[in-house]
Parts: structure tokens; C-alpha cells; sequence
């Protein structure tokens, strides 16, 4: 297709809490690509303003459509432009006022948030720890019941499912609002409460007074330490996946239950390894990453025994105390070894 060069004015809009802000283009020739030099439009419209009806999402949806019905004859247009510049005119003209738009941009986030959240909602379905560990207890006891140790053995060793963390778009907000997203999806908080109708609004609330856009900076560390946080949620799941296979075998098999290492489910993760269109990913830095996942576990590890220890006869607390010291010694070790890539 020969090259067709044309003149127009682009508009980017960037919709920023507390305020609009629009980057106006100058017009220039180009080609199929537009290359332009910004020029900041300030909010001196607003004053311009009459008293006029509220500007409506439904309204600004109506006129997009009506832009892409028109670029639909135009295989050369398109409609995101031309409805950008229509609207840019109708502020230019006091149609519309930023404080019009702001409150829309406010209004379709959070309705896109909540969306996003009954969706994730359903995806999961049932978030009810209780009657999920109920009924995988269920499902487990049928199979210790329709066959020997080693079919049960050979049915809880074996992956069935594997979990992968990645970073994208995953991070394309902040903490706050990715967990106020999960706890609504859920209807828990992080500490396994019900989420009542106050505690909905209120992770509502927040998610429309933050920013929706990624943490500022964004770096490789931020998305790992996110990532960190996502393993230990999905071990402490699985601990109490692995506790309920190991007590179903113990009442079956009690000679022989410890035997097990049951792995019905792994845990991987992307972040901090994926090089594939990231610069920032080097072959030291992923090595760092795996430092500080190894330092993780082994923490969680220690964590573990000082919770059993806690509670266990003296007789098996100081049994334990070998595996203490000597997960002591290991994350030293590695927290050294960490330090010196630095």
C-alpha cells in the first residue's frame, strides 16, 4: 500500500486523579505514524464554563459510537482521534467542563473496579476456606478409601496443577487497591474475616480516591516483593492442603503416613527471570532474585518450626532445635551471599 500523508490535529487525553490534564498535538504531515511535539492546555477553560447540565458517560459513550460508525467509511481515520477532538472542541466552546470530566473519569473507574472484582468474583467461585477445605477432604477421602497406600501415595505426589506468577499486567496498580480488589473478589479479608456491607464500601472508597495506574517507581524489586507476598498466600494454603492429606493417611495408614511428601500443586514464578522485552532482567539480577526467594522459604520454614515448638511437648521442641539452628545458619548464608551481589 503506497504511503498516504495527510494533516490533523491529535489529541491525548491523560486523565490524572485530582484533575484532567490535556496534551494537545500541533498538526503536522505525516504518514501512517503521527509525530508530534506536545503543547500542555491548561485548566483556564474552566472559568469559561456556563451553567449547563452535567456532561454523562452515556453521552460521551453515544458520540463515540457515532465517531466510529464515521471511521468506518474511513479506513484512515480513527475514531479515538476524532472523539478526542470533538471533545476538546466542546471544552474550547464551554460545553463541557473539566470538573465534568474528572468526575466521569472517577465514576467509570471505580465502576470498571467493581466489574473487575465480580468478575474475579466468579472466576473463583466459592472463597469460603471452610467449605473448600471441606470439600477437598471429601475428595481426598474417597481416594484413601478406593485403594491401597501406595494408590494414595501415587494420587497425592503427583502434580496436578501448576501455579505461575507473572508481573503484567498484574502491577498496573497500586498495593492498596490490587488488595482491596482481591478482598472484594473473595469477600475475606487478608485475615480470612467476612468482608459486611461497610467493609465493601469502604475498599470501595479507597479504590476510588487512589490512583489506578502503577506504583511510582515501578522496579523490578517492587513487582518481586509482590510476588513474594503472592507465594506465601498460596503456602499457606497448601500447608493446610498437605495438613489434611497427611491426617487422612495417618488415620488410614498410621505406620506409614509419614512416608508422604505430598505435592498435588507447585508454586512458580516469572518475575525476576522473565528476560523476554526487559533490559532491566540481567543474568545477576536473577540470580539475586533467586537469593532472596531461597531466603523466603527459609524464614517461612523457620517460622513453621518456632509454631510447632511453641506448641509441642518438651520432648519434640527440643528435637526441633537442630532444624532451627541450622535454618539460622542457612539464611545467614544466604542474606550474605545477597549482600554481596550489592
Amino acid at each position: 500500500m503506497s504511503e498516504r500523508t495527510s494533516r490533523i490535529s491529535a489529541v491525548k487525553f491523560c486523565f490524572v486523579r485530582h484533575g484532567i490534564g490535556l496534551v494537545f498535538c500541533r498538526p503536522i504531515d505525516f504518514g501512517l505514524r503521527a509525530f508530534a511535539a506536545p503543547v500542555v492546555m491548561t485548566s483556564s477553560y474552566e472559568s469559561r464554563v456556563d451553567d449547563k447540565p452535567p456532561i454523562t458517560l452515556a453521552s460521551l459513550e453515544s458520540r463515540l459510537a457515532a465517531q466510529r460508525e464515521r471511521a468506518e467509511a474511513d479506513p484512515f481515520s480513527n475514531p479515538i482521534i476524532l472523539f478526542a477532538v470533538d471533545l476538546a472542541r466542546r471544552i474550547d466552546r464551554g460545553e463541557i467542563s473539566l470538573s465534568d470530566l474528572d468526575q466521569i473519569v472517577q465514576s467509570a473507574t471505580i465502576e470498571a473496579f467493581r466489574n473487575r472484582a465480580h468478575r474475579l468474583g466468579v472466576y473463583l467461585g466459592d472463597a469460603d476456606p471452610d467449605t473448600n477445605l471441606a470439600t477437598l477432604t471429601a475428595q481426598l477421602q474417597r481416594i484413601a478409601e478406593s485403594g491401597d497406600f501406595a494408590h494414595f501415595r501415587d494420587s497425592v505426589e503427583r502434580p496436578i496443577a501448576g501455579i505461575v506468577l507473572t508481573a503484567h499486567p498484574t502491577f498496573a496498580m497500586p498495593l492498596t487497591v490490587a488488595r482491596a480488589l482481591t478482598e472484594l473478589a473473595c469477600g475475606r479479608t487478608r485475615d480470612g474475616a467476612v468482608i459486611n456491607e461497610a467493609a465493601r464500601k469502604q475498599r470501595l472508597a479507597l479504590a476510588q480516591n487512589e490512583h489506578h495506574r502503577p506504583p511510582e517507581p515501578l522496579t523490578l524489586e517492587v513487582e518481586h516483593a509482590w510476588s513474594l507476598e503472592a507465594l506465601a498466600n498460596a503456602h499457606e494454603a497448601l500447608d493446610a492442603l498437605h495438613r489434611t492429606v497427611f491426617a487422612i493417611a495417618r488415620a488410614k495408614w498410621p505406620d506409614r503416613w509419614t512416608e508422604l511428601a505430598p505435592c498435588p500443586i507447585t508454586l512458580a514464578s516469572w518475575v525476576g527471570y522473565d528476560q523476554d522485552g526487559r533490559t532491566d532482567v540481567t543474568s545477576m539480577r536473577s540470580f539475586a532474585v533467586r537469593l532472596a526467594d531461597k531466603h523466603a522459604a527459609i524464614t517461612r520454614y523457620r517460622k513453621k518450626i518456632a509454631q510447632i515448638s511453641a506448641a509441642a511437648p518438651p520432648e519434640l521442641a527440643a528435637a526441633l532445635e537442630p532444624a532451627a539452628v541450622m535454618l539460622d545458619r542457612a539464611a545467614a548464608t544466604v542474606a550474605l551471599q545477597a549482600r554481596l551481589l550489592t
